[in-house]
């Protein structure tokens, strides 16, 4: 996978609940792997997915949390 696919990979309509994440990351992608060609990609996707996996876990908890405050 190429950086272009990558940058495809992050436009998907999916993201759009993290578009300042995903802005941001994309950026430091294109700056670190235009000095680190030779780093895979695919990884840098998988840390992502795993963040974001994360941070929906963590705002459905706290979302759950406040929800249970009102009742």
């Amino acid at each position: 996978m190429d950086l272009s696919t990558a940058i495809e990979f992050f436009e998907n309509p999916k993201w759009s609940p993290y578009k300042d994440y995903v802005d941001d990351y994309k950026d430091f992608m294109k700056a670190y792997y235009k000095k680190h060609p030779d780093k895979s990609i695919e990884s840098a996707i998988d840390f992502f997915v795993e963040l974001m996996t994360a941070l929906s876990f963590e705002q459905e908890k706290a979302d759950f949390q406040e929800k249970e405050k009102t009742l």
